[in-house]
């Protein structure tokens, strides 16, 4: 078999899969994974640090399968919800532009969109709530619908 190279990157809201589905690609095709995060000293250079990580998933996909938990679109919806927008407000339309360039495939998980699919993302992360985001369950409904 030949090794699968590229990029998947892999978008939504917590609690929607994005890890599991990051786990299976690692297993499977022994993909190479990059989790981005947002924490207050990052904030500052979240544009560099998403810039800094996006090169390095490209260089690392011409041999490897790379999976990438996490770009802009979370830096946009995350931003604009908890922290009132996001200071970078072309950062998506560049990076979009450089991740297509490379044939980047987006992948964005999500609940089911009805209320009933989305109150099960809410149970899913208040049994995984990480301390680092403890987001009230309005702060999270909004970012479910950030996503829809």
């Amino acid at each position: 078999m030949n090794k699968i190279t590229g990029i998947i990157i892999l978008d939504g809201p917590d609690a929607t899969g994005k890890t599991t589905l990051q786990n299976f690609f690692v297993e499977k095709y022994k993909a190479v994974p990059i989790h981005l995060t947002w924490n207050k000293d990052l904030a500052p250079r979240m544009f560099e640090y998403q810039t800094e990580e996006m090169i390095k998933a490209i260089q690392l996909s011409e041999k490897n399968l790379v999976i990438v938990d996490r770009h802009w679109i979370s830096e946009r919806i995350y931003g604009n919800v908890l922290r009132g927008g996001s200071p970078w407000p072309v950062m998506g339309r560049m990076m979009d532009r450089v991740w297509r360039k490379h044939a980047a495939v987006y992948i964005i998980t999500l609940p089911v969109p009805n209320e009933l699919g989305f109150q099960a993302a809410i149970k899913r992360h208040k049994d995984n709530i990480d301390a680092k985001h403890p987001y009230t369950d309005e702060q999270f409904y909004k970012l479910l619908k950030g996503y829809s």
